[in-house]
């Protein structure tokens, strides 16, 4: 089973994250926020760290589509702050989604944040760096005044152990290396003459020439 195929579908950490996602669609997005399907899923990409992500219109009854938005199960040890980061930094892109931008305020497949994005991480109280590979990031141990307000209402509302509730972490298993292919080619050599040829191991040949049985040269790995 590939890594992503993995979803934590019930858990107390969804509900803390449903909660925050229907009290900042209240309190933050214009109540413009709907259909959404939250999932904790790991993240294949070991190059870059991915804390989480937003999809358009990825899941379907047969009747209506829903946005996807996924933290990553390797980042969800982190402090609750952070993860709140995250959870914004997602929702604006749904938010675009929602308001007619299919482009998430991204170009390049999803993976650029222009100036699109700032301009709404502006608007919902998110501090932006510029990153060269990427664009517009937000870090995440960093909080406008305003979106630290809304963060403590939010907990002063919901009593949830936030101190040890997101401590759990996804083990991540290295890879076992492979072994190396085993040749089967050899180069072959006529110890008479300069005739020689590279074809499969163990075969029996003789130069037609020489009348003589050639060589399998030994080659290091």
């Amino acid at each position: 089973m590939k890594i992503k195929e993995i979803t934590l579908k019930s858990s107390k950490e969804i509900e803390v994250i449903e909660k925050a996602i229907s009290f900042l669609n209240k309190n933050l997005f214009e109540d413009k926020l709907n259909k959404i399907k939250v999932t904790i899923q790991g993240d294949t990409n070991t190059k870059n760290k991915t804390y989480g992500w937003a999809v358009n219109n990825i899941w379907s009854n047969g009747k209506e589509s829903f946005h996807e938005l996924n933290i990553t199960a390797n980042s969800l040890h982190r402090p609750f702050n952070e993860i709140w980061i995250t959870l914004v930094h997602e929702l604006i892109h749904i938010y675009a989604y929602s308001t007619g931008d299919l482009s998430g305020a991204t170009s390049r497949q999803g993976r650029y944040h222009g100036k699109k994005f700032k301009e709404l991480c502006d608007k919902f109280y998110l501090i932006t760096e510029v990153d060269s590979t990427i664009g517009y990031i937000t870090p995440h141990q960093k909080m406008m005044k305003e979106q630290k307000d809304l963060f403590t209402r939010f907990k002063k509302l919901y009593k949830f152990p936030y101190a040890t509730l997101f401590k759990i972490q996804r083990i991540m298993f290295e890879k076992e290396p492979k072994a190396p292919k085993e040749k089967t080619t050899c180069k072959y050599k006529c110890p008479c003459c300069d005739l020689e040829f590279r074809t499969k191991k163990g075969l029996f040949l003789k130069c037609g020439v020489c009348n003589v049985t050639l060589e399998e040269e030994k080659e290091e790995d």
